[in-house]
């Protein structure tokens, strides 16, 4: 009963959390920038297994955060085949006699794998397009077809940038056109606030002086400010 409790407050926070950010409108520009970098060539590995005889994609695996490579490069951490089952092996506890404490982190927590929760071909509909609001049948749609393991999936729901790269891969979303639209950089440069009148020093600055600090006004505590 315990178990069942906690099955429906997971499948209600999970709905609410849906509608919550259903409609909050187009897709954000950094989550498209970091798929955009996980479909490169050696940043993903898709997983396929024999069922009756017929091979069926059944996940797709990405850098997480910290090995993701920066835009315009090659990922210096690629993602292997070899890698891959060494993460598989770890969900059933386990784990390469031969792996140092230090390799752990690169070995078992660098990856992040989005599930196909129905065959392949039943993904072929899909086509998530870029509008500035996403309707929430769309949400569900996308919800029922996929899952990543990842913390931002989970926050939102539905949706993170392994999802939407997965979706890119099997063309069901077009990362290329969504980055030549949306912005996904900020204006070069730093700061470009004005100077207060305590930080500028020039004839045109107004700035503040001491004064007043001769007795008897210091025996007063009183600082007196002239402009």
């Amino acid at each position: 009963m315990h178990q069942l409790h906690l099955s429906i407050y997971a499948q209600e926070r999970l709905h609410k959390t849906i509608n919550d950010t259903a409609h909050l409108g187009p897709l954000l520009s950094t989550v498209v920038s970091r798929a955009f970098v996980h479909v490169v060539e050696g940043a993903h590995y898709d997983y396929s297994w024999t069922e009756n005889g017929k091979v069926t994609n059944r996940s797709t695996w990405f850098n997480s955060s910290k090995y993701r490579q920066k835009p315009d490069e090659l990922p210096s951490h690629r993602v292997t085949e070899t890698l891959v089952d060494r993460y598989l092996k770890d969900k059933t506890g386990e784990i390469t006699k031969s792996c140092k404490v230090e390799d752990i982190t690169l070995m078992y927590q660098s990856l992040h794998e989005v599930e196909f929760l129905k065959p392949a071909e039943q993904n072929t509909s899909l086509m998530l397009k870029l509008v500035p609001k996403i309707q929430l049948e769309t949400v569900e749609v996308i919800h029922s077809l996929y899952r990543c393991d990842c913390k931002a999936f989970w926050n939102i729901g539905w949706l993170c940038s392994h999802v939407l790269a997965g979706m890119d891969l099997l063309g069901q979303f077009r990362l290329a056109q969504a980055i030549s639209v949306l912005p996904t950089t900020k204006p070069s440069g730093g700061q470009r606030k004005s100077q207060g009148a305590l930080n500028s020093d020039s004839s045109t600055s107004k700035t503040f002086t001491n004064g007043c600090q001769e007795p008897p006004a210091n025996s007063l505590h009183k600082r007196v400010y002239k402009l």
